[in-house]
């Protein structure tokens, strides 16, 4: 009794069906959906994206709104703030890469470098591992210090040492410093 479900036609689609559909369960809605966002470059849909980043139940939905916002040019540090505080580990993660472009326009400070720098104690290892990355484009004197609170947690780890170790274009004496001071 297997019913086949209409195709979508998402191409017909306003953007803000396109939008809605960001939050679909299904994998290919919402990748259609997000292609198409990018390619028609409609920034009409900056409100509802905005809208969907704070009301979306899904995690993968609050994610694709953040990169649509990127895709669109969009993308400002109030959504970064919110993505860096969402309760889903995947769009913590994400969140912190999409900072590295305002980190880096920053010239690698500011409020967003700062809530970056206070993220070290992150619960999951993916934002951690993610964070150890983004780090490298702070500059700011508590960089050494934050990475050496990653790499002491998850010391261990030959992931977390390889994203530390990539931030350390400077500042490798202060992190080596800190962690000697721990034995």
């Amino acid at each position: 009794n297997f019913q086949q479900p209409k195709p979508l036609k998402l191409a017909a689609a306003t953007s803000a069906h396109l939008v809605a559909n960001l939050d679909s369960p299904n994998g290919w809605t919402r990748d259609t959906a997000a292609r198409l966002l990018y390619e028609r470059q409609d920034r009409r849909a900056v409100a509802e994206l905005d809208a969907l980043l704070g009301r979306s139940r899904s995690a993968l939905g609050r994610m694709h709104a953040l990169h649509a916002l990127q895709g669109l040019f969009a993308l400002e540090t109030k959504h970064l703030v919110a993505g860096l505080a969402d309760s889903d580990e995947r769009v913590r993660e994400h969140a912190v890469r999409l900072s590295e472009a305002a980190i880096i326009g920053a010239g690698g400070s500011g409020p967003l470098a700062a809530k970056l720098l206070g993220m070290t104690g992150d619960l999951s290892p993916r934002v951690r591992q993610q964070l150890a990355f983004t780090l490298g484009d702070v500059r700011s004197p508590a960089r050494p210090k934050a990475l050496a609170d990653i790499i002491r947690r998850d010391v261990e780890s030959t992931w977390m040492q390889a994203a530390v170790l990539s931030s350390l274009t400077d500042g490798a004496g202060e992190v080596f410093t800190t962690l000697a001071h721990d034995l």
